[in-house]
């Protein structure tokens, strides 16, 4: 383990914990599929509701440029 880290020329400081060092994962909740289906459809449907204030702002912004353009 360590003739990789000194492959990739990493510095640490001494006395630098090195073993926590990494990309943190997420941790395991162990889900069940149903669980699992909930989670994904409310993030959707979160970003399905992000985007309808979207389109409804810029739809009240284009019916006041109609109305007062013309």
């Amino acid at each position: 383990m360590e003739d990789e880290r000194d492959e990739i020329n990493i510095i640490h400081d001494e006395g630098e914990d090195i073993s926590d060092q990494g990309p943190k994962m997420i941790p395991n909740t162990e889900l069940t599929p149903k669980e699992r289906r909930w989670v994904i459809l409310g993030a959707l449907s979160g970003a399905l509701l992000i985007g309808l204030a979207f389109i409804v702002g810029l739809g009240i912004i284009i019916a006041l440029m109609v109305i007062f353009w013309t």
